[in-house]
């Protein structure tokens, strides 16, 4: 079963390879575990990432919520995102951080990128204690930058005193050249509050 590796600066690790996740969903290649949290009963819950190839069909990437108590074992799990790489179009799902929340779950960013057509579009999930999504924000969405934006890829999470989430991310415009750098800012319920942005180095 998958166990927890602790490094000098006291962030978690897991193995690659917890045997009873893959046995459970079915997965043939081995779980990259992206953001990791320690929790408070001694357990640990992590954003993680892998894929299910069927022959000669389609290939599936997935994004987790998983929950393990302190001795590595799976207590808990929630689906987040499926994505269908295709036969052609390989994509991959990649988990940049996690945070707990005020009110005791998980805020987890990240961003699915398409290697044929070089493209990112970032996420921002909003979960209860249960790892249950109860908002989601397209860090693309024109809500937030009232203009079109691409290749946007959310970095990292913080939760500020005040129990809001702050995301540091980069992105494109349509008609822009170079990188932009923005701190999105969102209220406990994924609405927007604030949005700094400043120009490529």
């Amino acid at each position: 079963k998958g166990s927890c590796l602790a490094s000098a600066n006291g962030k978690l690790f897991l193995k690659t390879q917890p045997g009873p996740v893959n046995a459970q969903y079915g997965h043939n290649k081995a779980w990259r575990f992206d953001a990791v949290v320690r929790l408070a009963d001694g357990g640990y819950a992590a954003a993680a990432t892998t894929t299910k190839h069927i022959p000669d069909k389609d290939k599936y990437q997935y994004l987790y919520w998983l929950r393990f108590d302190k001795t590595g074992a799976l207590v808990d799990s929630q689906q987040l995102l499926k994505g269908n790489a295709g036969k052609t179009l390989a994509s991959d799902v990649i988990a940049t951080d996690m945070t707990t929340n005020a009110a005791g779950g998980y805020v987890i960013t990240g961003y699915a990128f398409e290697t044929q057509q070089g493209k990112k579009e970032g996420f921002i999930y909003g979960l209860d204690s249960q790892g249950k999504t109860q908002w989601t924000v397209a860090a693309h969405d024109m809500k937030i930058w009232a203009t079109s934006v691409f290749h946007t890829s959310p970095q990292a999470v913080a939760r500020l005193a005040d129990g809001s989430i702050a995301v540091p991310t980069h992105y494109d415009k349509w008609g822009w050249k170079g990188t932009r750098y923005a701190v999105i800012c969102l209220k406990s319920n994924g609405d927007l509050k604030w949005l700094g942005e400043k120009n490529s180095i």
